[in-house]
């Protein structure tokens, strides 16, 4: 059996520097892919191939991605958010390569906040920190409306809902009034936003690889240390193990029809035993 092509994307994230180490030293022919000639992941020694792709905004990038998959006989791709968001209109056609959920709509609800929060609240699903959709940025809610959210309140914006190419994006309001004035300023970037106030806590997770509506891996760990301190990026963390997160966890993966990769980020208190879901990350 020939040993399979795989092209890893986005190869300057750290996340991708990973997985081209992991299918290197597993004796895949890794090709390491950047828009940035400065990528870490091109000086891989576990790279069988490298190259610097044109930017996802170039017109010519589909075509050059088209080519490259032939020319390589490339047999899956290990995308990015921002990669799948850039096919556009060719997203249907390297789907079928790419190792997560082949639903086109599935995909994209995973890639956003919002979406995903729209459906588990349809869902009344529990575990949910204090949530408001804001389906038109032009119709901003009162100050009376975000109160009831508590404080601090955090304004989230997704890439797939960008007017003008914007990532997506999180931002921090002390108060209503300055929440309001956040999704004032948003308006001409985003089509819509989800607010959702504070949850206390400590940062913990639960990872998932499932294919096939089968969960085949799972594990959860608790963050000791975050950057910043208040709640963010895990710095340091270690392996931990709740089996009602770990359930709740499950169960919203499946709400969302996700398979692939997916981490499922909660606060949990641990003097009440109380834990709120915060977000997805459908990616490496």
């Amino acid at each position: 059996m020939p040993t399979p092509d795989v092209l890893v994307l986005q190869a300057d994230s750290l996340g991708a520097v990973a997985v081209i180490r992991s299918l290197g030293r597993a004796q895949y022919r890794v090709h390491a892919a950047s828009t940035r000639a400065d990528a870490l992941g091109l000086r891989s020694r576990f790279a069988y191939r490298t190259v610097v792709s044109p930017p996802y905004t170039d017109r010519g990038y589909v075509p050059w991605l088209r080519d490259y998959v032939r020319t390589h006989r490339v047999s899956a791709i290990v995308p990015s958010e921002s990669f799948i968001l850039a096919l556009g209109a060719a997203r249907a056609e390297f789907l079928p390569l790419i190792p997560f959920a082949r639903d086109e709509r599935v995909v994209l609800d995973a890639m956003s906040k919002y979406a995903l929060f729209e459906n588990l609240l349809e869902r009344a699903a529990p575990h949910l920190p204090p949530t408001l959709l804001v389906p038109n940025l032009r119709v901003v809610p009162s100050e009376d409306e975000l109160e009831r959210l508590g404080r601090p309140l955090y304004v989230k914006v997704d890439a797939c809902s960008s007017l003008d190419d914007s990532p997506g994006a999180t931002h921090c309001a002390s108060s209503p009034a300055e929440a309001r004035a956040v999704l004032f300023r948003l308006q001409k970037s985003y089509s819509r936003a989800l607010v959702q106030g504070h949850v206390p806590g400590q940062g913990v997770a639960a990872f998932f690889l499932s294919a096939r509506g089968e969960i085949l891996a799972e594990m959860m760990h608790r963050r000791v240390h975050e950057v910043p301190y208040t709640g963010g990026v895990s710095s340091l963390r270690e392996t931990w193990r709740q089996e009602a997160i770990l359930k709740d966890a499950r169960d919203k993966l499946r709400a969302a029809r996700w398979e692939g990769v997916a981490m499922m980020e909660y606060r949990w208190d641990s003097a009440t035993d109380r834990f709120a879901f915060v977000e997805m990350n459908a990616r490496f």
